[in-house]
């Protein structure tokens, strides 16, 4: 072999190495990099445009998944009757490949044309594509005909210093099928905790059709902590208010934030929010914020129909 032929041969071996590392490397910075940022796709003066392809049969069996009333209402804990499919998303034309999507929506706004819609980016493989989200949420509006509740009542909640998710519009396109225009709002997830209320490590719950008495609190999901929440916190609100006599308003300030409640309470009164906690105990999420002296803090959902 002549010293050519050997540095010829190591000349190819690295090429072909590097290129190698390139495969290996490239799917890695493809996923890690994030080209969307979430702050910018909820800006409230935004028209997103989100494109969704899916197999088809996966897409009716997703529009025909739906919710047992009778079981929704029969005063015991609900199933989720959604799963996940693979799609391929796109966001103003960038794709994110193979996220997870599936349908959303307890019982008036579900749809079989035109479902609400939950979209999880890392459901089946690893990825963060979007600085701060985690997953979309996008409502089909069908309670919301002027497509401008969930927005102004949402900025309401800010405005008075509530925490409340970020909303704004997105026109929705599935296989090709022009869905209209969704209201896009911000996932009550880890990254909305740390912008509220920056931390994401207390106790996050979800109520719907239901509030902290002893026959219902089983019906208040658990939405983090799975491995550590004992549920002590929750039982120890509800063993306040279930107490006989006049209710303790000193201790009951210990865990609830009252100065933010009644803000929260007086918003749901002014906007005709009937669907929410104070008028019917549903669309609610409550966290005990570890920065706050672990005290709870109502977060609204579901104001579609205010």
């Amino acid at each position: 072999m002549t010293v050519l032929t050997a540095v010829a041969r190591l000349q190819h071996n690295r090429i072909i190495n590097g290129f190698m590392v390139v495969l290996l490397v490239w799917p890695i910075a493809a996923t890690d990099a994030k080209t969307i940022d979430g702050d910018v796709l909820l800006a409230p003066d935004r028209l997103v445009e989100i494109r969704l392809e899916l197999d088809q049969a996966d897409w009716r069996e997703l529009c025909r998944q739906a919710r047992d009333p009778a079981a929704a209402f029969s005063g015991l804990p609900s199933e989720n009757p959604y799963s996940y499919f693979k799609a391929d998303l796109w966001i103003d034309g960038e794709k994110i490949p193979s996220v997870g999507v599936r349908k959303k929506g307890f019982i008036g706004s579900s749809d079989q044309q035109r479902p609400s819609l939950k979209i999880k980016f890392d459901q089946f493989v690893q990825q963060d594509p979007i600085a701060g989200l985690s997953r979309l949420t996008l409502n089909n509006n069908k309670q919301d005909r002027s497509q401008m509740s969930q927005f102004l009542v949402y900025q309401l909640f800010r405005k008075a210093g509530n925490p409340a998710p970020r909303s704004n519009w997105a026109h929705v396109t599935v296989n090709g099928q022009n869905l209209g225009i969704y209201s896009n709002v911000e996932s009550i997830k880890n990254p909305f905790l740390e912008r509220a209320f920056d931390d994401k490590t207390g106790n996050l719950y979800e109520g719907t059709l239901t509030d902290f008495h002893p026959q219902t609190i089983d019906r208040i999901e658990v939405k983090n902590n799975d491995d550590t929440n004992d549920l002590s916190d929750l039982q120890r609100l509800t063993d306040l208010l279930a107490g006989g006599g006049d209710l303790d308003l000193e201790e009951l300030e210990k865990i609830i934030d009252l100065d933010s409640f009644i803000r929260y309470w007086t918003i749901e009164s002014l906007t005709g929010f009937w669907d929410g906690y104070c008028s019917n105990q549903n669309n609610f999420y409550v966290y005990f914020s570890p920065k706050h002296d672990d005290r709870a803090y109502f977060i609204p959902w579901g104001a579609d129909w205010a």
